[in-house]
């Protein structure tokens, strides 16, 4: 079976990618290439002509003979046929041969649509109503509703007090307020509901009777799951609905719940209680020390390591609100003892814009000697390639910080080391003059995952969907496959996402899905990627409107493509929430600006063609008012013109310095995260684009947009 499902992929690979094989493939001959797995997509395809009689015949064959996933689809399948007791009846053999929460899901859904909610409860009396599914508590909880089970008052309440609140518990709630009829049951659920909803303030007024009620649990022993959703909830009420001045007497009730579960020898929530009295602490100002102190203890009483790694980023982050050099000194300590390198990745970036604007230039070279072995590798190249440049420039010049020529070289190699390709692995390249088979080697030389076990059989079902001519299918089941962390070589999804994007005409959002797949893929590459391999991840969707928009506007059109892509990932539906509209995410009254310029009476934002040339516009207009820098005119694209040109006035100030700082590094003092990233992205996509499809070196293009 293995190497009928890598002979398939090896077809996908060319048949996909090189367009022989159109998005409404005939089934024929495909029989031999997917196996017993065919049964489900002819079943498919039979569904499509209204032939229920011979898709009913695929897909029980199906459920017999075909892998684990088609097995279970054509099972589910059957679940869609005949009235309701048949569909009943499918769906209870579908969880007895598949017995998990989806499958119960389905069963207690027809269970629900057929008014046999006894059967419901029956079939859901096992469930641990602390654990299982949400969606299945629903239902459970419903049915006892209907049928007033004797045990539906105390299974709502265990169901809202034993785990995290989430949007089912709330629908329930609004549906169902009278689910609990004793007042201190009742309160309590408000109090939870409150918390969810950021009711604070009101939930902020309970305090009194929560903390009381905290208390008595933990000395009777009871269920740790219930006081530690009521300390998290407590907590949050007291941070963000308190008054002013009230902080440091919220946080001993929290010192008073961690050492009394401590006593109890219930770590875990005593990991709960000194969290959020450090803060709390915290808040309060002024109590560095104590919140300090508590953020360790929360550290040590932890059980997890998601727990310890949310306990060292508040406490490292409260030390840069006091000094950077506070938090190098703790990052040498506790640096080499998180577990996720990736959780503090957020942190040494609002570290990085300290050290600028606080003029602690040197400190960078310290921090990447610190983290250069134990951070994410995306924060090790941006400190090393920050450290060589600084040198470079001669922004540190102290005897102490010194360097010879071959120290910078090394630091810019350090700064291409990793996994990934990234902005600053890209920078480091073009300050080392790399090119041709140097360059690729450079970039593309390592893999993301070395250990890489596919599961074919997912892998046929993705590819079965493309062969058979179901592009709207592919997506979802992807995308149940990445949450689920199922492994999928690059190849396969290469290929299916080329079969997407060539379907886009069908399914609207395409490009956008086909586009998400393929740079995951990329990203999380199980091999040696190529040029090849980077474009569908970089497509040259919309080219004719691109190309028309750049020859008006003269524009670049590496540069438009980054943009479209950064901007909106070539959906030209997507708004954000700002209000920005289309492929190049123009707000409505930019948009209207620009239609008086160009003397457009009636336009569409959402139009592809109509987003592309306004956008072109509007950016080939900013670079003119920027003294030609593209760069500086992608900022003012993100943030605004009069903000940039402020931004490059303080730069000066804050570096000291009386000359025009260097473009790579005003992108970092920009006080914007999410301009800082922008500039980022289309640095980086349009050398992409330039390297990919114009043949333009990546240096080359980033020397033109930083200039």
């Amino acid at each position: 079976m293995a190497c009928l499902i890598s002979k398939t992929v090896r077809f996908l690979v060319f048949s996909l990618i090189f367009s022989t094989l159109s998005c409404s493939s005939e089934s024929g001959k495909l029989q031999k290439q997917y196996g017993k797995d065919s049964y489900y997509f002819q079943g498919l395809k039979s569904i499509e002509k209204n032939d229920v009689k011979n898709a009913e015949r695929f897909f029980r064959k199906g459920i017999k003979e075909g892998s684990k996933y088609t097995a279970r689809l054509c099972a589910e399948e059957l679940t869609r046929f005949g009235n309701i007791q048949e569909r009943i009846a499918s769906c209870e053999y579908l969880a007895k041969k598949f017995p998990d929460d989806r499958s119960l899901i389905l069963l207690a859904s027809s269970l629900n649509e057929g008014k046999e909610f006894s059967k419901l409860i029956a079939v859901t009396d096992d469930l641990d109503i602390r654990t299982c599914s949400n969606v299945l508590a629903f239902q459970r909880l419903a049915a006892m509703r209907e049928k007033q089970d004797l045990r539906y008052e105390d299974t709502v309440y265990k169901w809202f007090v034993l785990r995290q609140y989430t949007q089912e518990h709330f629908r329930f709630f609004k549906e169902n307020p009278l689910a609990v009829s004793d007042e201190n049951k009742k309160n309590i659920l408000l109090f939870r509901t409150a918390v969810f909803t950021q009711n604070y303030q009101f939930a902020y007024k309970q305090i009194k009777e929560i903390s009381s009620l905290i208390k008595d649990t933990i000395s009777n022993g009871e269920d740790p799951r219930f006081i530690r959703q009521l300390i998290s909830d407590m907590g949050k009420a007291c941070l963000f609905g308190s008054e002013i001045g009230s902080f440091i007497a919220q946080a001993s009730l929290f010192d008073d719940f961690a050492i009394l579960s401590a006593s109890k020898g219930d770590s875990e929530t005593a990991f709960y209680a000194w969290f959020y009295a450090a803060r709390l602490y915290e808040k309060a100002g002024g109590h560095h020390t104590l919140a300090s102190d508590r953020y360790l203890k929360a550290m040590e009483a932890s059980v997890t390591g998601n727990q310890y790694d949310n306990a060292l980023w508040y406490l490292l982050n409260l030390d840069l609100g006091i000094s950077t050099d506070k938090a190098i000194q703790r990052l040498e300590t506790y640096c080499t003892k998180w577990n996720d390198p990736e959780y503090f990745s957020d942190l040494f970036y609002t570290m990085s814009v300290l050290l600028l604007s606080g003029h602690k230039l040197s400190d960078f070279y310290k921090v990447y000697t610190i983290i250069k072995d134990v951070a994410d590798e995306d924060v090790c190249a941006k400190y090393a390639y920050l450290s060589a440049r600084l040198i470079e420039t001669k922004l540190i010049e102290s005897a102490a910080d010194q360097k010879t020529e071959e120290d910078i070289q090394k630091l810019f190699r350090a700064a291409l080391k990793g996994g990934s390709v990234s902005y600053y692995k890209l920078l480091a390249a073009e300050r080392l003059n790399l090119s041709g088979q140097e360059l690729e080697n450079a970039l593309f030389s390592l893999k993301r995952r070395d250990s890489f076990d596919a599961d074919k059989d997912a892998e046929n079902l993705l590819l079965g969907y493309a062969s058979y001519g179901f592009p709207q299918k592919i997506y979802s089941a992807w995308e149940q496959f990445y949450l689920q962390r199922i492994p999928l070589g690059t190849d396969c999804l290469l290929s299916v996402s080329s079969f997407i994007n060539k379907c886009s005409g069908q399914i609207p959002g395409n490009l956008y899905k086909s586009l998400r797949i393929a740079s995951i893929a990329v990203n999380e590459s199980d091999r040696i990627l190529s040029k090849k391999d980077l474009k569908e991840a970089y497509p040259q969707n919309y080219s004719d409107l691109v190309f028309d928009a750049c020859k008006e506007f003269s524009l670049d059109e590496g540069v438009l493509y980054a943009l479209i892509r950064s901007e909106s990932f070539f959906d030209p539906d997507i708004r954000s929430s700002a209000g920005a509209v289309g492929l190049t995410q123009l707000m409505h009254s930019t948009g209207q600006d620009i239609a008086n310029r160009l003397k457009v009476k009636e336009y569409d934002l959402t139009d592809p063609q109509t987003s592309v040339r306004f956008g072109a516009y509007y950016l080939s207009n900013l670079i003119g008012r920027l003294d030609s820098s593209i760069l500086l005119a992608a900022f003012a694209y993100n943030s605004g013109i009069s903000r940039v040109r402020r931004w490059v006035s303080n730069s000066k100030k804050e570096l000291e310095i009386s000359k025009t700082l260097p473009m790579d590094l005003f992108l970092e003092t920009i006080p914007f995260s999410e301009t800082r990233e922008y500039g980022r992205k289309i640095v980086f996509a349009a050398a992409i684009y330039g390297w990919l499809y114009y043949d333009i070196t990546p240096g080359e293009t980033i020397r033109k947009i930083m200039k």
